[in-house]
């Protein structure tokens, strides 16, 4: 999975350098899907409320970026390239360039353009998408090629638990929120909507991945340091690094479940699950507190995943209908089958629709959270999860946070564990689930949705 497509996880604004930024997501799904488009100037869905001046260098190219956004094909990626400074296209390389970033904003088009103010060197567009106002901010080089791009949402504003329903309404029409007190390592809930109903997890799964290994090392079954070896037959699409590395590579079970919860990276959580086996890891979602282990088993690793869901041609309506017993089989089918993915069909063809992910409702992945934080592994689980700890809180107020988020196509979950300055565990979970794509700015939005709702909890 990517979280956006590098899906998942949820996504989080982060800047490369002064001079290139993007939004980027913690997921489950690939993050470069854009395809190759042959129009070098794209039609557009719907005309724009608010016209660019295209009479400085920095307007004529925000106001391409604004047809780019809003195009009824896809961005062409020569005619990116051409208008990329050697800085950001370093810097979004790893994305498959500026272009993906571009396409996963054109997936939430209409794009409607608010205003744009700018100066000789740079500019800020505004504009909404699925009534979320959002910016790109934008800098351009004495040789006018594009160096600094930053998408993301405005901060939502939210004073109170109804304005923070109102807020989650916007990225998806179906959503769950918890946030709850962890007190003996329960989850006591100070509020929550929506909290028992059963939705998508993307790459928050893993969670249960790294409590049957954390508990397996405890058991001394497992040992941090034993050697993984990386097999081009049996990697999985990114989001992660793993799947860079040449056939027959080794990575430590340590570094492997680093990867998994900081870079959701679905070739090291494939690893670890070959590792410890798949029935140890069903067997965890009792041990964690799931209410019905049985809506995740058998459960598929992330290469599964992507063939099951996603290969070409898929093999979702197969697995929507099967008992238990033949859905084994389906994955073990799925194994011997190449990673071949359908891009046209991905980004606006959710699969949890079918069946094909990993699901639980709030209180499951609050109790899933609060087991790893105060378990029997409960301090390097807390040292993992805060490697990447997907929102930014007031380190006086918070002084600990950790993370774990995915994203899938039309699926979006995250799960937040954060501790007060007096010592309390605080979780706080949300999880979306919408027919089509949820895009590049509502995912990003739902962060800071959890961001802000902390300033409520007391």
């Amino acid at each position: 999975m990517s979280e956006s497509v590098n899906i998942a996880s949820m996504m989080t604004p982060c800047t490369t350098t002064r001079l290139a930024g993007v939004v980027l997501a913690a997921t489950l799904t690939l993050s470069a899907c854009a395809g190759t488009a042959t129009a070098p100037t794209p039609t557009t869905t719907a005309a724009p409320a608010f016209t660019v001046d295209t009479s400085t260098p920095v307007g004529a190219l925000n106001d391409r970026i604004l047809q780019w956004i809003n195009g009824d094909d896809a961005p062409d990626p020569a005619a990116v390239r051409a208008v990329t400074g050697p800085e950001l296209a370093a810097a979004v390389e790893p994305l498959g360039g500026l272009v993906t970033p571009l396409e996963q904003l054109r997936a939430g088009r209409p794009n409607v353009a608010t205003g744009f103010e700018f100066g000789p060197a740079g500019g800020v567009l505004s504009f909404t998408t699925a009534g979320i106002p959002a910016t790109i901010s934008t800098s351009i080089g004495t040789d006018g090629a594009l160096n600094g791009f930053l998408a993301r949402p405005d901060t939502p504003e939210i004073l109170s638990f109804d304005e923070l329903d109102g807020a989650l309404s916007r990225v998806a029409p179906n959503y769950s929120y918890s946030a709850s007190r962890l007190n003996g390592g329960e989850c006591e809930a100070v509020y929550s909507t929506n909290a028992d109903i059963v939705l998508p997890l993307g790459s928050v799964f893993k969670l249960y991945v790294l409590g049957a290994l954390t508990d397996e090392i405890q058991a001394g079954t497992v040992e941090w340091d034993e050697q993984l070896i990386v097999r081009d037959a049996t990697k999985s699409a990114p989001s992660g690094e793993l799947q860079n590395l040449p056939d027959g590579a080794a990575v430590s079970v340590r570094e492997a479940a680093e990867k998994m919860i900081s870079l959701s990276d679905n070739t090291a959580t494939d690893l670890l699950m070959k590792r410890l086996g798949r029935e140890r890891v069903e067997r965890q979602l009792s041990v964690m507190g799931h209410h019905d282990p049985a809506v995740m088993t058998p459960m598929m690793d992330t290469r599964q995943f992507f063939v099951i869901g996603f290969g070409d041609p898929n093999m979702r309506s197969e697995w929507a209908d099967a008992d238990p017993g033949t859905r084994v089989e389906l994955l073990q089918r799925a194994d011997a089958r190449p990673l071949e993915i359908d891009f046209e069909n991905f980004l606006d063809n959710p699969a949890s629709a079918d069946g094909v992910e990993w699901f639980a409702n709030a209180q499951d992945v609050c109790a899933a959270m609060g087991y790893l934080a105060s378990g029997p592994a409960a301090k390097e689980n807390r040292r993992i999860l805060a490697i990447a700890p997907g929102v930014q809180l007031d380190a006086a107020l918070w002084p600990y946070s950790g993370f774990k988020g995915g994203n899938a196509p039309g699926d979006l979950a995250g799960v937040f564990l954060a501790t007060d300055a007096s010592g309390r565990d605080w979780i706080v979970t949300e999880q979306f689930r919408a027919d089509g794509a949820i895009d590049l700015i509502p995912t990003s939005y739902a962060s800071l949705v959890a961001q802000e709702s902390f300033a409520l909890l007391e």
